[in-house]
């Protein structure tokens, strides 16, 4: 017994070391995950959630008009955009103040004047006092605007889309080239894929002008890995830094993690390795069981009514308070039915079938059905006396 007591204790350690190692790994993958992949997916064209751009860029493909991906710094974009017009795509749902001071680089400035197009996407503005939700007729369809927000457009600001409380998508002309600013940063997200005109008026806006057009996936967190990376670790010799540096880190690390619970659980270092117990069989019920099956097959009824006749009398009759005459085995009938009716508030008829069982089957054989009914009864009796 003790043996499988301290069995168990072991088992509750080693299981509770597992659960204990998985909870920490989980939270090791939460923190990790951002890092490596997602970022911030609000706004990307990789996301399929209602934040997300993914439909309107399957809009544009079936369109006809397909966005390319960019997965590099903005200081790469300037330094390798063709010389023909390009237009690039800004969607930051979560920071829209980032754009403040994004616009203020000189640099992308003197990049649009030589003849490209910026769309920005979600730029801050002032809370108006306009409703959150407005519907805007264009020749596009019905577009949905879900927010207060409104620009102040300046002299040298054309105003694409507004209304009485500000403008909502404004274009400005620097030098040769465009910047066109969309105040809500949801105006193409998958939410709106039931508005009748929200995904070909962006569609329309972002290709108004000539050239390629690209959407800037680097500012939601998607780096394209240089090609030369491998091999330059590789040159270097340093493994660990490259691995470390990508997704294999991870899997490197929960593989540590799963062999340093295989060993705990194989070598059993939490305690004693303890000898397995056999159970102790139980003879007596086994005999039982095997006598049952025996009489059963040979279909002897009759003695095994009997048997219980007998066990059940000396159990009410124990249970009564009757006492059979001296040298009796039984106690006198009208004495036990009188307890029976005193103490149960029963009829004596409830209790006929134990005291004559046989009475009740006319002499005839009893079946196999006529003894599951009669030990209901039996059931029925042990009931009213609680045994």
């Amino acid at each position: 017994m003790q043996g499988g007591v301290m069995g168990g204790q072991l088992k509750g350690r080693i299981w509770a070391g597992v659960a204990i190692a998985g909870a920490v790994l989980a939270f090791v993958m939460v923190l990790w995950a951002p890092i490596q992949g997602g970022g911030n997916l609000r706004g990307s064209t990789y996301s399929l959630a209602p934040s997300g751009y993914g439909a309107w860029y399957a809009y544009m493909a079936e369109r006809g008009t397909p966005v390319q991906r960019w997965e590099k710094s903005i200081d790469a974009w300037t330094e390798t955009t063709p010389e023909t017009t390009t237009t690039l795509i800004r969607i930051n749902a979560q920071s829209p103040r980032d754009y403040d001071a994004y616009l203020d680089q000189q640099e992308l400035e003197d990049w649009v004047a030589t003849g490209h197009r910026l769309v920005v996407v979600g730029r801050s503005a002032p809370v108006t006092e306009a409703p959150f939700r407005t519907v805007h007729g264009t020749d596009q369809g019905t577009v949905v605007v879900e927010t207060a927000r409104r620009q102040s457009p300046g002299l040298d600001q054309e105003i694409v889309l507004g209304d009485g409380f500000g403008a909502i998508v404004t274009r400005t002309t620097l030098g040769e080239g465009q910047l066109v600013v969309i105040n809500p940063p949801y105006l193409g997200a998958n939410a709106y894929q039931g508005a009748s005109g929200n995904f070909e008026f962006l569609a329309q806006v972002v290709s108004s002008g000539e050239g390629p057009v690209w959407v800037d996936e680097y500012l939601h967190g998607y780096q394209e890995l240089e090609a030369d990376a491998g091999a330059t670790a590789t040159e270097s010799g340093d493994w660990i830094q490259y691995l470390l540096a990508t997704p294999l880190g991870l899997i490197l690390f929960q593989g540590l993690v799963a062999l340093g619970l295989g060993v705990i659980a194989r070598n059993r270092r939490f305690g004693v390795k303890l000898p397995l117990v056999s159970p102790v069989e139980d003879n007596t019920a086994a005999y039982v069981q095997a006598l049952g099956g025996v009489l059963r097959k040979a279909e002897s009824h009759d003695f095994v009514v009997q048997m219980l006749q007998q066990a059940e009398l000396q159990q009410v009759c124990r249970r009564l308070g009757v006492v059979p005459p001296k040298g009796e085995a039984m106690p006198d009938r009208d004495a036990l039915l009188q307890a029976w009716c005193d103490q149960t508030d029963g009829s004596a008829a409830d209790l006929e079938p134990l005291l004559d069982p046989q009475g009740q089957q006319g002499g005839r054989r009893w079946t196999e059905t006529q003894l599951l009914r009669w030990l209901a009864t039996v059931a029925q009796v042990r009931r009213r006396l609680h045994l």
